[in-house]
């Protein structure tokens, strides 16, 4: 059977989607006995999932019989297929939220069979990277709503062996009182909640913390005065060894200075925007140490401030995550805002127009009232000439001066308006003049003014 054609012959039923989903898992059993690349056949299988002839949380089935048939070390070097199929493995675990718990179950699962060396400490992280590309941001399974801290990471020492075997320097300024000290606070900051239980076990983490940091400020790392900074290699370690005699070399290495700052930075960002509110004198304390710490750190050799910046912009963003926790981890999706248009065939009433009033005491105010324009037919407010146009002309024509639209009220009150937007002087002028006659006497002399000039223009 071809197997680039198999989605083509297959159809919608569920009997039909467990059968190719069978027949799938069969022939990549065989690619994996026999050694054989499997991303070609997963790769289909992706295909297979899109045009919808399978269900799609079959190709988390198929990547757990992947995961359960490499070794640790082959999935190591195959993993690279997932991280770049991340993007079509996320739009599958959006068609179908059922195949969610099937992705974390592989996942989870092939975590639990990892050690705790360096090596595959880095592909937990790529693993965990992966993981959070694959699930949308919201899955409770990368929340840890109840703040849950693993305990069982454990880093146990003998102090009364130790001292019996401590051999210091007579140079070294680190004493045994000082190992203890470290790594009873290494012990506290693994479930560093318990900080917070009473009072005492907060004096003693301050006291230890101090301690600490002042030894990495007086103590001077060992550095080879030819070392070159970009020949270094990123190779880094997760576990140090809690020998007394080892301590004062421990001290000195930048690994080991660098590493130990970064826990006291994540301690602090816990103890500042975790669950339990401290107290102003607390929270003053718990930041002192952490610009001594953010110090320190930036001067540690090989990148320091590069580093120091980095781990800041993690915090920050750590700090916000913890916040929308907080908040009951709130959809980042903003609802579509939708206009309610009213169906066709509803009939939409008319605007109802402003009542009418009979009487404002004034006719003139009665008309202007219960006039009906429109914003269309307003054509604005006139310009003082052509307003003045038409008392000009009865002027002229020598029309009786009782009957002159001059001497009427509401227009001498219209003129007076639209004279007073044109120029203040006039209306200055007209004052000056006698009451009651003073726009007549004001037109007739600008009339007289505009025959001479054309006179004299002639």
């Amino acid at each position: 059977m071809r197997w680039d054609k198999l989605y083509l012959i297959v159809g919608d039923a569920p009997r039909e989607h467990s059968g190719i989903e069978t027949a799938f898992r069969f022939h990549l059993d065989h690619l994996i006995r026999n050694q054989l690349d499997v991303d070609n056949f997963l790769e289909l299988a992706i295909l297979v999932i899109n045009k919808g002839k399978m269900r799609p949380k079959a190709i988390f089935i198929l990547l757990q019989d992947i995961f359960r048939g490499y070794s640790n070390k082959d999935c190591s070097n195959w993993f690279s297929f997932i991280e770049k199929h991340s993007k079509d493995l996320h739009e599958i675990c959006n068609i179908d939220s059922s195949s969610k718990p099937v992705a974390v179950k592989g996942f989870t699962g092939l975590l639990k069979n990892l050690s705790k060396t360096s090596e595959e400490t880095t592909f937990c992280g790529r693993i965990l990277v992966a993981l959070t590309r694959i699930l949308p941001l919201s899955d409770p399974s990368g929340v840890n709503k109840k703040g849950l801290i693993n305990t069982d990471n454990i880093t146990e020492f003998n102090v009364d062996a130790e001292r019996n075997e401590m051999v210091l320097e007579d140079d070294s300024p680190i004493e045994f009182k000082l190992h203890s000290k470290f790594w009873s606070l290494i012990q506290i900051m693994q479930n560093i909640p318990t900080v917070l239980e009473n009072q005492e076990t907060w004096n003693i983490f301050l006291e230890n913390s101090s301690s600490v940091l002042e030894t990495f400020k007086n103590v001077e790392l060992d550095i080879p005065d030819d070392l070159d900074e970009s020949e270094l290699s990123d190779a880094y370690f997760t576990k140090f060894l809690t020998f007394a005699k080892l301590i004062n070399l421990e001290f000195k290495d930048p690994y080991f200075r660098r590493h130990i700052l970064i826990q006291f930075l994540i301690c602090f960002q816990y103890l500042l925007s975790g669950p339990t509110k401290l107290s102003d004198k607390k929270e003053s304390d718990i930041r002192s140490l952490r610009r001594n710490t953010r110090s320190l750190l930036s001067k540690t050799f090989n990148q320091g401030q590069s580093i120091s910046r980095s781990i800041s912009n993690a915090l920050n963003r750590e700090h916000n995550w913890m916040e929308w926790k907080k908040e009951g981890c709130p959809s980042f999706e903003n609802k579509e805002l939708k206009r309610k248009l009213p169906p066709e065939d509803l009939e939409v009433e008319p605007t109802p127009k402003r009542p009418k009033y009979d009487s404002f005491g004034e006719s003139v105010l009665d008309s202007l009232w219960n006039e009906s324009l429109t914003i269309d037919e307003f054509d604005g407010m006139k310009k003082g000439e052509d307003f003045l146009q038409n008392a000009l002309d009865e002027i002229d024509e020598e029309l009786p001066k009782e009957m002159r639209m001059v001497r009427e009220p509401v227009y001498i009150w219209k003129a007076m308006r639209v004279l007073s937007r044109t120029s203040f002087n006039t209306i200055q002028d007209i004052g000056s003049l006698k009451k009651d006659e003073e726009l007549e006497i004001w037109m007739e002399k600008k009339k007289g003014v505009h025959n001479n000039q054309a006179m004299d223009e002639e």
